[in-house]
């Protein structure tokens, strides 16, 4: 958005020094040489700026490329996901940032519901003698995400200096609206050493967040515990680093 301002602002320049040169029309044609200083300069200004435009444009990922990052391949390699298995991969229409989803049932699915039953009628006795219980969950897919940070950052300063001030942000908590309905989403992070120039993990968000170079992206992965996510999650961006 600002490299678009500065163009339109210098080719406002370039537009001024035309109408100036071309007021009086028995004055001869400028050439390059005779034009006004602060026009040639606009001019070269200009070309520089479209051309970081096209650079960050052809840098710029969408929801579509990043889930041909995450491939079916990838996902495999990662995870032991039986060969008859399908994997769902979509990209999310409701994040600012381009972001894809991959999902696939796990292999004791059916058991799992038949004990969700079995549970969900113990709850609901439960309550009726008035216990304070909690409501069982189930939860039948695994599920991995990868989201890129974009536009790319100008500098790997100004991208560590974007990573510092998001993990901050996380670690004191933002509200954000979905379906109408307010939400706080906080989250401790933690260093991950040795994986791009900086990473951090987010227990409560079985998420991984990396710094590399002019990049950002984050990696969530629920498939297990705790520690089975951030140990998928990891091995998992180190993979992204190599292709990014």
């Amino acid at each position: 958005m600002i490299r678009r301002f500065q163009i339109n602002r210098l080719i406002l320049v370039l537009s001024l020094g035309f109408i100036h040169g071309c007021g009086d029309s028995e004055q001869p044609a400028q050439t390059d040489a005779a034009r006004p200083e602060a026009v040639q300069e606009a001019t070269k200004q200009v070309a520089e700026l479209q051309a970081g435009v096209k650079e960050a444009a052809a840098d710029a990922m969408d929801a579509a490329a990043v889930c041909d990052l995450l491939s079916e391949d990838m996902l495999r390699s990662h995870f032991e996901i039986a060969a008859d298995t399908e994997i769902e991969r979509r990209p999310s229409e409701y994040s600012p940032q381009p972001l894809c989803i991959a999902t696939w049932s796990k292999p004791n699915a059916q058991q799992m519901e038949q004990e969700y039953q079995t549970a969900m009628n113990d709850y609901i006795m439960a309550r009726a003698r008035g216990e304070q219980v909690k409501m069982p969950l189930l939860v039948t897919t695994n599920e991995v995400s990868l989201t890129l940070y974009e536009p790319l950052a100008d500098s790997p300063e100004q991208a560590a200096a974007n990573f510092d001030s998001a993990m901050q942000v996380l670690s004191k908590g933002v509200t954000a609206k979905a379906g109408g309905v307010e939400a706080t989403f906080q989250a401790d992070v933690s260093p991950i050493n040795g994986l791009g120039d900086k990473a951090m993990w987010a227990a409560k968000m079985n998420q991984i967040s990396v710094l590399d170079g002019r990049r950002i992206f984050h990696v969530a992965v629920k498939v297990g515990d705790k520690e089975e996510n951030k140990t998928r999650a990891t091995s998992l961006a180190v993979n992204l680093t190599q292709l990014l």
